[in-house]
């Protein structure tokens, strides 16, 4: 049974709930909900709380508790469109409010020595999602390692990221601040800061990794399946936050809510531009540019430790059940292969058909564009980091759900980093597998050794031998269906005939 607990913080009493030992973790924790880190009108940068007994909210209870300020319950998340994934994480059972700037907290206990902390990004392609969703709850990671989770909102799309302000990423700076300024009564070490996040999420790890505003807020990082195309050039910002402006009724300051979520989706809808209508800019408020290539070198030449990874079968998560998948013709594939190889397409094609063995036309469609989209701009950025060490890993273990058919996808790892099998949502997304605790410990255990040492316990990666851990047990070239084998193994260059191909039309 929960329990309220009140703890003495530098921006006032605080009161959460402590949560009991369970199968999936071995300590008590508690557990705080909502707490605002800051506050920030609309197209204006965040400003710290420093005062919570000062703070009102329009969007839930505001009222402190007699013992402290309430952290008892989630509040709003920022405002958004909701896409499918976010609709399968929970993401709609929230209210969406513009005063959405709160983070949640999960310590083993707010005394003792001072514990490593991690501090979660979410993804959503910088348009949804919000720090409570199901999946991201930190307690069963907290209880596993004895160290703090914190998961927070940043603002979202045209609120976060029109033109070059980059406001997201500045809410996310303030969320690293705020952990400098109060982890300590949480029993968190500000010394000892590790950012990790998955896609949208994961390319916000890496540009705060190339922002400089970080030295000295956060000491590790951890990227999975970062959407690194995402980063776009000044040039670009400024052609989107236009082309926003171009459809907008009137001065979008003066839209309500509704009104700039709708303009928002008029510009979603147009998927040829969509990527980068709302996301980092090389060149803005937060990162070096004008162009992406100098966040990229940025982030090569940052000499903090960092993870990157990605999923066998990313895009698998927006294929499988697309109807137009199931008319794909020979001529089709063929086509998109023409696009990217060349003169050296049906050797690509037939690569690929060895390396995926009984695919689909639209499976090896999905590879591809798998690889183009995350596989080989996450490779190519380890293999530029020029300062500090970088490793390197490939999420393999395949989705048992929907006979098969999700493969390794894009977010199907973030249950298992979290090692919340149980949560709402993931059974039906995950099937039943034998190996699935394992790899839950496994892909937990190695991002908990890095928070807590800053080594994941593998061989870093460098251009000569591109050592990868695979985790879960799909050996190169073995179908899908046919997963068996260990939780993980460590490969020296894995599928190196797909990466030549890829290295030829560098």
């Amino acid at each position: 049974m929960s329990e309220l607990r009140t703890i003495p913080t530098p921006i006032g009493q605080i009161t959460g709930l402590s949560q009991g030992p369970s199968a999936n973790s071995p300590l008590e924790t508690l557990v705080f909900k909502g707490i605002p880190y800051a506050t920030a009108d609309r197209f204006r940068t965040p400003e710290a709380i420093t005062n919570l007994a000062r703070q009102t909210t329009r969007s839930s209870r505001s009222e402190p508790l007699r013992g402290g300020f309430d952290a008892t319950e989630y509040r709003a998340q920022c405002p958004q469109n909701p896409g499918t994934l976010e609709r399968l994480l929970g993401a709609t059972s929230l209210e969406v409010d513009e005063e959405c700037l709160h983070l949640n907290l999960f310590t083993p206990d707010h005394r003792g020595r001072p514990r490593p902390v991690l501090v979660w990004i979410h993804g959503g392609a910088f348009i949804n999602g919000g720090g409570a969703m199901p999946w991201y709850h930190g307690s069963n990671l907290a209880g596993l390692g004895d160290l703090v989770v914190i998961t927070c909102n940043y603002r979202l799309g045209a609120f976060g990221f029109l033109g070059e302000a980059d406001l997201g990423l500045a809410d996310q700076l303030a969320v690293l601040d705020w952990v400098q300024r109060n982890v300590e009564a949480f029993g968190g070490n500000p010394d000892q800061v590790t950012v990790f996040g998955e896609s949208a999420g994961g390319t916000s790890v890496l540009s705060l990794a190339a922002a400089t505003r970080t030295t000295g807020l956060a000491h590790r990082f951890w990227a999975m399946s970062p959407s690194i195309t995402q980063i776009r050039s000044l040039e670009r910002s400024r052609e989107a936050e236009a082309r926003f402006r171009d459809v907008s009724p009137s001065d979008p300051a003066s839209l309500t809510t509704a009104e700039l979520l709708s303009v928002q989706a008029e510009i979603e809808a147009h998927r040829s531009d969509a990527l980068t209508a709302f996301s980092p800019t090389a060149g803005g408020a937060v990162l070096p540019g004008p162009e992406p290539q100098d966040a990229l070198a940025a982030i090569a030449e940052d000499a903090r430790p960092l993870v990157i990874g990605t999923n066998r079968d990313e895009m698998h998560l927006f294929t499988a059940f697309d109807p137009a998948a199931a008319t794909l013709t020979e001529d089709d594939l063929r086509e998109q292969f023409d696009r990217r190889f060349g003169h050296q397409s049906s050797e690509a094609l037939a690569t690929y058909r060895t390396h995926r063995v009984g695919a689909t036309n639209a499976q090896l469609l999905s590879a591809l564009q798998t690889d183009e989209t995350f596989r080989v701009t996450a490779r190519r950025l380890a293999e530029a980091k020029t300062s500090g060490p970088v490793w390197s890993y490939w999420f393999c273990h395949p989705s048992a759900a929907f006979d098969g058919l999700l493969g390794s996808c894009h977010g199907l790892d973030i249950p298992y980093a979290f090692s919340n099998l149980d949560r709402p949502g993931v059974p039906m997304f995950i099937g039943e597998h034998p190996q699935h605790l394992g790899v839950a410990a496994e892909l937990s255990g190695r991002l908990i050794r890095f928070a807590s040492s800053g080594d994941p316990g593998w061989d870093h990666y460098d251009p000569q031998d591109r050592t990868t851990l695979q985790i879960g047990g799909i050996p190169t070239g073995v179908n899908i269906e046919d997963a068996d084998g260990p939780v993980s193994q460590t490969l020296r260059d894995p599928e190196p005939e797909i990466r030549e191909l890829w290295d030829n039309i560098a």
